[in-house]
């Protein structure tokens, strides 16, 4: 099998490929497209650097569309940077999309990286949220750049999946952190343990009730291979509906977890360039995996932050 992985140096398709898709006997090579240079060694992974917010698509090379499966994972996934560059990411979440499935053969299967906030802000009686909830959105803010562009990737999938006879699958991501993460990544654990590590206070953004359930990065690459070699359904929710907790809960863990750190927890208004529209809960219903895999994440949240951190502290300049 050979597979496809855009975006393969981002947090996500870098641990995906490096933990599981390397090791698996079934795969005999993985390409990766990236815009940057790539930092992965193995005779299995051959890289390719492009930038596919610039519109190549058409100049990429036919061997990267001679394989078995496409995983879409490029995009630009933290609240504060996909406000400064809202066409960019539509383009990445939509127009490409469009453009790989267009140009990828009949018989390749697709997987749409989308995300958790499709489902907006959704209300008690839909958390945990299973992936039948149509969402509470609005297509006007300053998260809808990053929403609506991803319900709209979603849409052409189910459009080629019904359509075109095309196989297209959805992955669904909640929370995920650890490995592979940098420290201005500006993501809630990545920040919240740079400001520890560094001696500076812990920001809370506005009243810090809002509440997330994080999913380490080991948990969901496995629990993402299954889906993309073996999935049989359409759309899953990846995340760990075990450990919902508030930001100022977060907070506290963190402290916990950095030692002889000298850093405070304060609470700010957002700031201008977070956006302010935040869903107050997000946490998955994955019982759709279970009941496909008979499995759950096995990490939890106290362990996952102890090893971030070891990580961060080896890796972060």
């Amino acid at each position: 099998m050979k597979i496809l992985i855009t975006g393969s140096m981002g947090f996500i398709s870098r641990n995906l490929i490096e933990k599981t898709l390397l090791n698996d006997e079934r795969i005999s090579k993985v390409y990766g497209i990236d815009h940057i240079d790539s930092f992965i060694n193995s005779n299995k992974y051959h890289h390719y650097k492009y930038d596919l917010s610039e519109n190549i698509l058409d100049s990429l090379p036919n061997e990267l569309f001679d394989v078995d499966l496409i995983v879409h994972t490029a995009g630009i996934p933290s609240p504060k940077f996909y406000k400064i560059e809202p066409f960019k990411t539509m383009f990445l979440n939509y127009d490409v999309t469009r453009l790989l499935l267009e140009r990828m053969r009949n018989d390749t299967h697709f997987i749409y990286f989308s995300s958790s906030e499709i489902y907006g802000d959704p209300d008690v009686l839909n958390i945990p949220t299973k992936e039948t909830y149509n969402g509470h959105v609005s297509s006007i803010g300053d998260r809808s750049c990053y929403d609506e562009s991803k319900r709209l990737g979603e849409t052409i999938c189910y459009l080629f999946k019904n359509y075109k006879n095309k196989t297209t699958k959805i992955i669904r991501p909640f929370n995920f952190y650890g490995n592979h993460m940098k420290e201005n990544d500006n993501r809630i654990i990545p920040r919240f343990i740079s400001q520890a590590i560094n001696n500076e206070n812990i920001t809370v953004f506005n009243k810090g009730e809002q509440t997330r359930s994080y999913c380490n990065i080991d948990d969901a690459v496995h629990m993402i291979k299954n889906i993309c070699l073996e999935g049989k359904s359409f759309v899953y929710n990846v995340g760990n509906m075990d450990e919902e907790i508030t930001a100022n809960e977060l907070a506290k863990k963190i402290l916990e977890t950095v030692p002889n750190t000298n850093s405070k927890i304060i609470k700010i208004d957002y700031p201008n360039e977070y956006p302010k529209d935040e869903p107050m809960r997000r946490c998955p219903n994955i019982d759709k995996y279970y009941e496909e895999f008979k499995e759950k994440p096995k990490i939890n949240l106290k362990t996952g932050l102890y090893n971030f951190y070891q990580y961060a502290k080896k890796n972060w300049k």
